[in-house]
């Protein structure tokens, strides 16, 4: 086993293991961490959508293409690969 693979089950097993949403995103169910950034401009407040997942877990995925995370359906945006993580940046659609 190569130290990569090592430190890629160690992240699965331990890290990853705490991520509990799941996202199923171009027909495969996915875990990872969901959250909202907030941001403060002056007196204009705005939130960022984000869904953090193991990269190795990610599926192709396609701009502008949805996501259903629990009961919601969001858009992707974009993507900030670091390294073992990928955060995936969302558009909250309206869903109601």
């Amino acid at each position: 086993m190569s130290l990569l693979d090592d430190v890629n089950q160690d992240l699965e097993a331990v890290f990853f293991a705490d991520f509990k949403v799941s996202a199923f995103i171009n027909g495969s169910s996915v875990l990872g961490y969901f959250y909202r950034n907030s941001h403060e401009f002056g007196d204009i407040g705005a939130n960022q959508v984000r869904f953090e997942v193991p990269t190795n877990s990610l599926p192709a995925l396609e701009r502008r293409q949805s996501i259903v995370i629990g009961n919601e359906t969001y858009t992707y945006i974009n993507r900030e690969p670091r390294g073992e993580i990928t955060s995936l940046i969302l558009e909250a659609n309206n869903n109601g």
